[in-house]
């Protein structure tokens, strides 16, 4: 009987920490909580949606049209190469005996495509941030807030387009996988 309980309370124990962990972070005074890439788009759609309160320049826009376009195509690359890493790396689980050299070398490969990409957002919101005045920089950083603000009621919820539930990022009525 007493083998009984420690079986039960052990991984009790173990869900109500990991639900509190989790609660803590649905709960961190509502941050917008969206990958660096999403908060580059979202960031260039602010400033497109706001050029004359920002007074952006021609030279400016152009300069922002280069930073989205020169991020998206890279960012797409990028996203197509880890999918064809999922697909290869699912085609090896299904053999028997799998082989976890061959596997862990492309889950290493897509997990540094994964940081490849993150790298490249934040340059590219670092090369943003450059093209922007020290005034269009505050006056921007209001404007992140007052979004974040306008989508706090869900908590969950983001100015970078979708409410992150479980995982999954969720569009308009289709989901995606958080990469």
């Amino acid at each position: 009987m007493k083998k009984h309980y420690k079986l039960t309370f052990i991984p009790g124990i173990a869900a109500v920490i990991l639900l509190a962990g989790s609660y803590a972070r649905a709960d961190m005074g509502g941050a917008c909580r969206v990958s660096p890439g999403d908060k580059l788009m979202k960031k260039i759609d602010l400033i497109y949606d706001n050029q004359e309160d920002l007074e952006i320049t021609d030279k400016q826009l152009d300069e922002l049209k280069g930073i989205k376009h020169s991020y998206r195509k890279e960012s797409i690359k990028k996203n197509a190469e880890i999918e064809i890493l999922d697909i290869d790396i699912n085609s090896l689980l299904y053999e028997d005996p799998v082989d976890l050299e061959k596997v862990n070398k492309l889950v290493d490969s897509k997990y540094e495509l994964k940081k490849s990409r993150t790298k490249a957002a934040i340059a590219a919101g670092a090369k943003l941030k450059d093209t922007l005045t020290d005034k269009q920089k505050e006056k921007l950083k209001n404007l992140w807030r007052s979004e974040c603000e306008r989508m706090r009621p869900s908590k969950d919820s983001c100015p970078g387009g979708g409410m992150m539930q479980g995982g999954m990022m969720m569009r308009g009525n289709r989901m995606q996988q958080d990469k």
